[in-house]
């Protein structure tokens, strides 16, 4: 079963949030290890995104995060929210996604 890390953010507009990712992901697919992919989730009531990034696996996804282009990235992100993100990480129980 897949791996997913949450990232829970306040204050950053969707442009800037699908550049950073879109970024990350043309820069980054086949190179992180295990990542699979990644999306945004906004919630336009509470003026916040929840971004979802789906990893192979736990361990793949905890070598990813010791690498110095994951921590660039989050330096990025940390730009263009206010506070601090929240991370969450979800192992997959089940799915009812087409893979």
């Amino acid at each position: 079963m897949s791996f997913t890390q949450i990232i829970t953010v306040d204050g950053a507009d969707d442009g800037t949030l699908h550049t950073l990712l879109a970024k990350w992901d043309a820069e980054q697919a086949g190179v992180a290890p295990g990542y699979r992919g990644s999306r945004v989730l906004s919630d336009d009531a509470h003026g916040r995104h929840i971004i979802e990034v789906d990893f192979s696996s736990e361990e793949e996804a905890q070598r990813n995060n010791g690498r110095a282009a994951t921590r660039e990235w989050a330096e990025q992100l940390h730009q263009v929210i206010t506070g601090q993100p929240v991370y969450t990480d979800l192992r997959e129980v089940c799915s009812t996604y087409e893979r």
